[in-house]
């Protein structure tokens, strides 16, 4: 779960990472009570009652806005499969990393710069109004131990969360961690030059959201050691915090992103609530 981070490197007016190796943050199995299974069914711990308050017009009108068709024909996708494909693409971007550096080694630059403008985020991405990077720069690895960490964090945690609580609010939730940590991430290192890039805010946005929406669920550590899900999340987030005091201006691991994206987990969580949206 390592959102890759660097100080940048000359690059024809912009930057490069260099980077890291891998996450220094334990596997997780998502288990339910006592089971043991990666696909354990979480069914029973998300459904519940319809959170919506009688007389509250504005949140009526928002949730009629956020329910829609395109809602329903998103929900129809296989959790398990839109997981599979958030990995695919991943690793998708990964190759086109590498062929880029390959391509840069023998002197054409474009391409590496083309992905540095498009799929990482920094301040001047944003400046020239590539907003997109936002949430490109989640789907975007350079190092091999990167995109491995990443991936089987998301293949080991997020088939049951997407299954469970359907593939919109996956995806809601997802993408606003990935928005999230870059965001959290520009104002925590607004002094420094920095590209930011990886799943892993994003990642714990989907942690943190479950831990809120089912604080009895529970991760086996290493797939071995039960523990809560709250409890491994605040963990992380002591960790981070601690990493992201102590390492601004240097290292190439984005605490501060991870940070982003586990307050956008719980904000979304308790957004969704407030509005009323069903869960």
């Amino acid at each position: 779960m390592v959102c890759l981070f660097g100080p940048s490197d000359d690059f024809d007016g912009g930057s490069i990472l260099s980077p890291l190796g891998a996450s220094t943050y334990p596997l997780l199995t998502l288990t339910i009570g006592p089971a043991c299974s990666r696909m354990s069914v979480l069914a029973q711990a998300f459904t519940g009652p319809s959170l919506i308050r009688s007389g509250q017009q504005q949140n009526a009108v928002a949730l009629s806005l956020l329910e829609t068709p395109i809602r329903g024909r998103l929900d129809r996708i296989n959790g398990n499969w839109l997981v599979y494909g958030i990995i695919g693409i991943n690793v998708g971007v990964w190759v086109a990393f590498l062929a880029a550096r390959a391509s840069y080694e023998t002197g054409d630059a474009r391409p590496l710069r083309w992905l540095f403008n498009n799929m990482t985020c920094s301040a001047e991405n944003l400046k020239q109004g590539r907003v997109w990077t936002l949430i490109t720069s989640a789907f975007a690895h350079q190092a091999m131990e990167h995109i491995f960490m990443n991936s089987l964090g998301l293949w080991m945690f997020c088939p049951a969360v997407a299954t469970s609580i359907g593939a919109a609010s996956f995806l809601q939730v997802y993408l606003a961690g990935a928005i999230g940590c870059d965001l959290f991430s520009l104002w925590w290192n607004q002094h420094y030059n920095y590209r930011s890039l990886g799943a892993s805010g994003a990642l714990c946005a989907i942690m943190s959201f479950t831990a809120c929406l089912n604080p009895r669920a529970s991760v086996l550590l290493y797939g071995i050691v039960p523990m809560p899900l709250y409890g491994v999340v605040i963990g992380i987030f002591l960790y981070d915090l601690y990493g992201a005091r102590n390492s601004s201006g240097g290292g190439k691991t984005d605490f501060a992103g991870h940070l982003g994206g586990t307050l956008t987990g719980i904000g979304v969580y308790f957004l969704r609530r407030r509005l009323g949206m069903r869960f």
